[in-house]
């Protein structure tokens, strides 16, 4: 292991490092889960994916470790390709990685603003995702929390025609809300 790596994320000196848990570059839970292998599938099971993605952060640091630069970078692995034996017609997997810009987030944005505009967003979080701070108006948004609502004051700048929310809040909560969004609907 690499001195100063510790979880994946390495202590600030010159040069360039990586801010990701080796776990998730490996594709974590998700990917390696106990009891399946990917050579029997019965047709009710989906299959495991092909390829894994984790995101993480490219950071280039001076020599007095002050951060310089900070680039968004995604590793992706597992099969590839494929190669055929033009003799016998048969196909050979190609399994390997490869990293990338991670452009992932834009794609993100760039279909919630069509969505924003006519459509609805329903949206199952933990918290608000901050993405939605680029959007300047939602058509329709419902937020269903897995916990206790909780809705950042920058939501306030977003002209919303229809709120609606699910999730544990209570009576003071839904004042605060409504006080800010009188189209909001509570579940």
């Amino acid at each position: 292991m690499h001195k100063g790596v510790r979880s994946g994320v390495r202590e600030a000196s010159p040069g360039y490092h990586l801010d990701a848990n080796l776990w998730d570059i490996l594709g974590g839970d998700e990917y390696f889960q106990e009891g399946r292998t990917p050579d029997k599938v019965s047709k009710e099971e989906s299959m495991l994916a092909e390829r894994v993605s984790v995101s993480f952060l490219l950071r280039k640091f001076d020599t007095l470790g002050n951060l310089i630069e900070e680039t968004k970078m995604k590793m992706t692995a597992g099969m590839i390709g494929v190669s055929e034996d033009r003799a016998t017609y048969t196909l050979t997997q190609k399994f390997g990685w490869f990293i990338s810009m991670d452009d992932s987030e834009n794609k993100m944005l760039n279909k919630l603003r069509e969505e924003a505009e006519y459509g609805n967003i329903h949206l199952r979080v933990e918290k608000v995702p901050e993405i939605l701070k680029d959007l300047s108006y939602i058509h329709s948004l419902w937020l269903d929390f897995s916990e206790n609502v909780y809705l950042p004051e920058w939501m306030d700048d977003i002209k919303i025609d229809n709120l609606t929310i699910t999730g544990m809040i209570t009576r003071q909560g839904r004042k605060d809300i409504q006080s800010s969004f009188t189209n909001c609907t509570f579940f």
